[in-house]
């Protein structure tokens, strides 16, 4: 077939999601909130110091969107709002405003029971649910191995749903906040028997259990099922050290099971920060970078109609 020919093939059937975008990037860690306290407070971004501006749910959202149509991302997963007083359908409304790029995740926080296993069940029956995250119950003092939360992993193994789990890092002086909080519960050493009980269950590591670089990397190896995502690393903490995670993670041989997400709460400035470490890493290739920005999500995922687009 004549070159003009093929290249006319191949436009034909691009998914429409992927039109106009040269690099498509997925985003697996966004969030959405129908009340937070850091717009009352005018929270600068921890990371520029550059003033709070989109203030409220709708202006949240709008800003978000803003940076992904800038950043080419194509396709999102953001949760629903879990705080106390919330009507938990914040991240809902954002899929029904965007529904060709965003996915709906489920907050797992301080809800664990069967009124969660109820929604979940009722979110996936009707086909609405991509992934249980953000489970944040290390914040509670709850790790992946604790008793609470083998009816979360049975369920997620049952329904072949993606699970991201909160491992590692809090925001500075956390444990004012959150007492129970203990850096110890986001070791990844603690879902080693959760992975041995329950084989086929997908679980992604968000922000790549920073500090626990050597766990990391040894359940990495053990587990094949296992992906992570360096979601706030990739903008809230120094660069240097940023990259020095990284690297070390690429270089271990696990580049393909590493996803770029933004972890963007309130600050939507953070996608285009955290999209912009990725790019300015010299130690890893254009390949690696589209694995990390697109492919390794698309695979773990199985988003099949997003193929096309790589």
């Amino acid at each position: 077939m004549p070159v003009l020919a093929l290249l006319a093939a191949a436009a034909v059937v691009l998914p429409p999601q992927c039109l106009g975008v040269t690099e498509p990037v997925i985003d697996v860690h966004a969030h959405a909130y129908a009340i937070d306290p850091r717009w009352e407070a005018r929270a600068p971004n921890p990371a520029t110091g550059v003033p709070l501006s989109a203030i409220g749910e709708v202006a949240l959202r709008e800003a978000t969107k803003a940076e992904y149509l800038k950043n080419g991302v194509i396709r999102a997963i953001v949760d629903d709002d879990g705080a106390p007083g919330s009507d938990r359908e914040a991240g809902r409304r954002s899929v029904a405003a965007d529904p060709e790029r965003m996915r709906l995740g489920i907050d797992v926080s301080n809800n664990l029971g069967p009124e969660l296993y109820a929604r979940i069940r009722k979110l996936q029956a009707a086909g609405e649910l991509a992934a249980i995250a953000e489970v944040g119950t290390q914040y509670l003092g709850i790790g992946a191995d604790d008793p609470r939360m083998e009816p979360l992993w049975a369920l997620a193994e049952e329904l072949d749903l993606p699970v991201g789990i909160h491992m590692g890092l809090g925001w500075p002086g956390v444990n004012a906040d959150m007492p129970l909080m203990r850096i110890r519960l986001g070791d990844p050493l603690l879902l080693e028997d959760v992975l041995v009980r329950h084989p086929k269950l997908r679980v992604y590591v968000m922000h790549a259990g920073w500090p626990h670089l050597d766990s990391m990397l040894a359940m990495l190896h053990s587990f094949p099922q296992l992906y992570i995502d360096v979601a706030v690393l990739d903008w809230a903490i120094a660069e240097p050290e940023f990259h020095t995670y990284l690297k070390r993670i690429v270089e271990a041989g696990f580049g393909d099971r590493v996803m770029y997400g933004s972890d963007q709460m309130v600050w939507p400035d953070a996608v285009s920060l955290s999209i912009g470490r990725i790019d300015r890493a010299r130690y890893l290739t254009s390949e690696q970078k589209r694995d990390i920005l697109f492919n390794n999500a698309v695979r773990f995922f199985r988003w099949t109609d997003l193929e096309g687009c790589r």
